[in-house]
């Protein structure tokens, strides 16, 4: 078998980008910018993570106290619902964003900090103040008081804390615009866009959750995080817009791999759907990266193992059955587990949709047997306490076994 193959496909429109649709879509409400406490009882969230907070592990040690800096992000119920508001201070002065987790992307906030343990924060939409938080600051990081809306006909307490554990929230980011064009009767009236992205709260540090973001932001494919998009469905027309179309259906998310004190393991995807002359075009991405929770940077397979060739060779050799082995494993990405290391596909072409982010996961006793670790990795605490495996022993936590 050819282990290569799999690089001469990365760029192959498909990825079953029908199922993602189907998975995804669904007709979002025009949210872009809402400000305010908003119910979220009316349908269930896709791809919310903010669950993962009330399983993920503490991390190794206390984390040390925010003061009245506004260090790190803060979290909590306001008005029915969940936000995560991060804002940076400078001298006396306050400016960053909130969201409601799931269903608004960022609504702006710039304000002040009055008496050192008092503030006031305004949110703004398309330069008017809609809301203002007012409240104390206490000594943890922990910020009470009310939010009013800016007509005084609303008025929610909040308490907002510094998270002890890590803490995945989502931004959302929606846009749901008719057409200004005719539009026959087989094509929809709408220009949709419905995409997720990861925000982490409790690490140990502002600037770590900050260099986490920039982590993250780096290595999502474009075509998940792209602004032109977003530019071409507000337009939502007929005509051909910079070789595009008119933009009908874009989606996007994540998923939480895996997550310890070590490491943090997303899956990204997204696609776009848009009509080009008489012919529509889909576009996807997909990818999956590990990020180190201690310090928010981007952990590369490269830097784990000696050698990424025979890493892979030996996955698809060792724990792979005889139909996994004769496939194409396309684009392939790694990720760092309690238990080994998982090897996964994220290129696949329409036809091999079902197979995306499947692969077998190889136990860090059998690398260890084999010499392929290295042991000056940042997070080779990760298999600090294994032995490495008998002779003979199998070396797959999991077998690959296609459907």
């Amino acid at each position: 078998m050819q282990l290569r193959r799999w690089s001469a496909r990365w760029r192959r429109v498909g990825l079953g980008a029908a199922v993602l649709l189907a998975a995804c879509k669904r007709a979002p409400d025009a949210v872009e910018g809402r400000a305010g406490p908003i119910s979220t009882a009316s349908s269930p969230p896709l791809l919310s993570a903010s669950a993962v907070s009330s399983a993920s592990p503490p991390l190794p040690s206390a984390l040390p106290p925010a003061g009245c800096t506004f260090d790190r992000g803060v979290s909590g119920a306001l008005g029915g619902a969940t936000a995560f508001l991060r804002v940076k201070r400078t001298g006396d002065a306050l400016a960053g964003a909130y969201f409601y987790d799931d269903v608004t992307d960022d609504i702006p906030l710039a304000g002040r900090v009055e008496h050192e343990t008092r503030f006031v924060l305004e949110e703004s939409h398309s330069g008017a103040v809609t809301a203002t938080f007012r409240g104390t600051c206490d000594g943890d990081g922990t910020l009470r008081g009310d939010w009013t809306s800016a007509d005084g006909k609303a008025r929610h307490a909040f308490i907002l804390s510094v998270p002890s554990h890590v803490t995945i929230g989502t931004r959302r980011q929606r846009l749901n615009v008719r057409t200004t064009d005719f539009v026959p009767p087989d094509r929809s009236p709408f220009c949709e866009l419905d995409r997720r992205f990861p925000v982490v709260l409790g690490l140990a540090t502002g600037e770590i959750e900050r260099e986490f973001q920039r982590t993250v932001l780096a290595n999502t494919p474009a075509s998940i995080r792209d602004e032109e998009t977003v530019k071409h469905t507000r337009a939502c027309k007929e005509d051909q817009q910079a070789g595009f179309g008119r933009i009908l259906s874009t989606t996007g998310g994540f998923h939480v791999d895996f997550l310890d004190t070590h490491v943090l393991v997303l899956q990204t995807f997204g696609s776009t759907y848009a009509t080009q002359s008489a012919h529509p075009s889909l576009n996807h991405g997909a990818g999956l990266f590990n990020v180190d929770v201690k310090t928010g940077r981007l952990l590369r397979i490269q830097d784990a193992v000696v050698s990424v060739d025979r890493l892979l060779h030996y996955a698809l050799t060792s724990c792979s059955n005889d139909a996994g082995r004769a496939l194409e494993f396309n684009s392939p990405a790694f990720s760092l587990r309690a238990d080994g290391v998982g090897l996964v596909g994220t290129g696949y072409a329409y036809d091999d949709a079902r197979l995306m982010f499947q692969g077998p996961v190889i136990s860090y006793a059998a690398l260890l047997r084999e010499g392929l670790l290295k042991p000056d990795f940042a997070e080779a605490a990760l298999w600090a306490s294994t032995a490495p495996a008998a002779s003979g022993a199998s070396p797959c936590v999991s077998v690959w076994q296609p459907e």
